[in-house]
């Protein structure tokens, strides 16, 4: 028999590069990762916040310089005439940009014109063509009376500002102070603060995660590793080294871990123990045994080989069973994996044929058990070699047919001796005995009494032997049938026996022939004897019964009780029955404790097996 169940053990799904690194090196390379993440994030929110503060320190420079020069040129104006000649303002205005971080600095009159600048050939021209255009328009509001402004021009990377020189009250023309500064200086200055800040808290950081790891890694790591090599080394049953110090949790884990690993090598021990001896046993079995999974065998032992003609567990392990199971037996064997797979219990023993290497056939008797195990279900199969018992069988058949025949040549003999013979010379001294008491009512009357005696017995005697001879060759039954001879066969046992037998008989029965009707007598006589000689039975009841499909024949009696095993085996007396039924295709069965008796013995024949079915009384 073969296993056939899926395995339970699934394909391992490959794990991610990280879950394949070693604790001590991903948490250093997560420390690094981390470390550099929250650079990263400082650099950007230092490059944010310094490039704004860069912006607004700009714009209050702008705003300072142009409201500082916007009064000191207001003051210049308002004491002096409306003459005053511009070399003055020229000098202010090329001092102002002279100063770092100043691009363009621009005087301009009432109509937007340049007044004074660095470059003299701009003065008197169009102060919006030299401006950005958002600087140019606040220039244009600012002088028709709109309130001064700083402006960021981004696209430009400058701060421009436009700032009034003369208030509203004073009767002099308007005039107004352009003044531009370089923002990108600012911005690239932030940008290089903001790195340098960056990388020194980045390094404190670094060296900070390196300075844990290096904590982690000695106080925590290695503690964890070692703990992992003493889990690693429980199946090896070998301990991966010395304890580790201290109270901590670890050192309790690695405390318990190492009484569980004592717990699992005592364990594991008496395992491999067990499984010595049953392996040892097993090796000394005289039957084969073997271990089939998914219709492969994976283990036999070497009684196994012996019985297969093999010289090497390499000419059987991982092929199948039925290479060696005889071919008529391959439906019925997988037939039996299935039920037993399906049910997970043992299979009841069944006979099988086995073919050897050099081609002879074994008969054996198997027996499958189905177990489960880490990788699914298999059956082990205990096979055991039945040929001379099978032989045996054989021989003690022959030898019970060989009774059974002789036996019933010898009573027939000794019937046909009764019936012709004894009885016959029993009739014959009766007749004499008659003639005599004639003679003896003439001469002798007071002998009359005792001759009628003799003659009496005489008669009972005669009726007793035919009785006997019907019982030793019941030749009745070819004249009357079987009912009469088992009526025949009642009274002879309550008058030889007696006991208490009771007949009971269908209205009709089907024509047999004398062959199987002798059998089914000759059952019927073994078991009446049985219960009065063994079971010492006070009743006995006969009863001959046609089912749908059957000629039943049962003998109960309500004498001791027989065990179960002997209705099977012993007694030759069994064998010859069972022999007689096995003749006529009938099957014997037995019952124990049946309701209405202690024992009882009932022989059934298909009425397939009968060659007609007339009926007859």
């Amino acid at each position: 028999m073969t296993a056939s169940a899926p395995s339970s053990e699934s394909t391992p799904q490959r794990r991610p590069f990280w879950g394949r690194l070693p604790l001590r090196y991903l948490l250093p390379g997560l420390l690094l990762v981390f470390g550099l993440a929250l650079i990263a994030i400082q650099l950007l929110f230092l490059v944010r916040v310094d490039t704004q503060r860069a912006t607004e320190a700009t714009l209050g420079r702008c705003e300072r310089s142009g409201e500082r020069v916007a009064r000191f040129l207001e003051k210049d104006l308002e004491s002096r005439e409306a003459n005053r000649e511009p070399n003055d303002l020229r000098a202010e205005v090329n001092h102002l940009q002279s100063e770092q971080g100043v691009k363009l600095v621009l005087l301009v009159d009432e109509c937007a014109r340049i007044v004074a600048a660095k470059d003299e050939k701009a003065v008197g021209s169009d102060a919006a063509a030299l401006l950005p255009a958002a600087t140019a328009k606040a220039l244009r509001e600012l002088m028709a009376g709109g309130p001064r402004q700083i402006l960021v021009e981004h696209d430009q990377a400058v701060v421009s500002g436009v700032f009034p020189l003369l208030r509203p009250d004073l009767a002099l023309p308007q005039h107004g102070l352009v003044l531009i500064l370089d923002l990108a200086e600012p911005l690239r200055e932030a940008v290089m603060l903001a790195r340098q800040q960056a990388f020194v808290s980045g390094a404190a950081l670094l060296l900070a995660c390196g300075v844990l790891w290096l904590v982690l890694d000695r106080v925590i790591t290695k503690r964890v590793t070692r703990i992992l090599n003493e889990a690693r080394s429980i199946p090896t049953g070998d301990h991966s080294g010395r304890p580790l110090s201290g109270s901590d949790e670890l050192a309790e884990i690695d405390k318990a871990l190492r009484e569980t690993h004592a717990i699992i090598n005592r364990q594991a021990e008496g395992i491999r123990s067990q499984e010595r001896r049953y392996r040892l046993m097993v090796e000394s079995l005289p039957a084969m045994v073997y271990v089939a999974r998914d219709s492969v065998i994976e283990y036999i032992n070497d009684t196994g080989l012996r019985m297969l003609g093999l010289t090497g567990r390499d000419e059987i392990i991982g092929r199948s069973p039925f290479e060696f199971i005889h071919p008529k037996n391959h439906e019925t064997v997988r037939e039996r994996t299935r039920e037993v797979l399906k049910l997970g219990a043992s299979a009841p023993p069944a006979e099988e044929e086995i073919v050897r290497k050099d081609g002879s056939i074994v008969e054996v008797e198997t027996v499958a058990s189905v177990f489960t195990d880490s990788r699914g279900q298999a059956i082990q199969v205990v096979m055991h070699d039945i040929t001379e018992r099978k032989a045996a069988e054989a021989r003690r058949e022959a030898l019970g047919r060989e009774i059974t025949n002789t036996s019933e040549r010898e009573q027939r003999r000794i019937g046909q001796d009764l019936h012709d013979d004894i009885c016959q010379r029993l009739a014959a001294v009766k007749m004499n005995m008659q003639d005599l008491e004639e003679s003896l009512a003439e001469h002798a009357p007071a002998l009359m009494d005792e001759a009628d005696a003799i003659v009496d017995r005489l008669t009972d005697t005669i009726r007793i032997t035919r009785s006997l001879a019907r019982g030793l060759s019941p030749v009745e039954i070819e004249a009357g049938g079987l009912g009469v001879a088992l009526a025949g066969l009642v009274r002879s046992s309550r008058e030889l026996l007696g006991i208490e037998c009771e007949l009971e008989l269908p209205d009709e029965l089907p024509v047999l022939s004398p062959q199987v009707a002798t059998q089914f007598y000759r059952i019927a006589q073994e078991c009446i004897t049985n219960a009065a000689k063994h079971g010492q039975a006070p009743v006995v009841r006969v009863s001959l019964a046609e089912t749908e499909d059957a000629l039943v024949l049962r003998v109960s009696n309500n004498g001791k009780p027989l065990e179960a095993s002997s209705g099977e085996s012993q007694g030759m007396g069994l064998h010859i029955m069972r022999h007689r039924a096995e003749s006529m295709d009938a099957r014997l069965e037995f019952e124990i404790q049946p309701p209405d008796a202690t024992f009882a013995v009932r022989c059934v024949l298909p009425l397939s097996a009968i060659p007609s079915t007339t009926a007859t009384s």
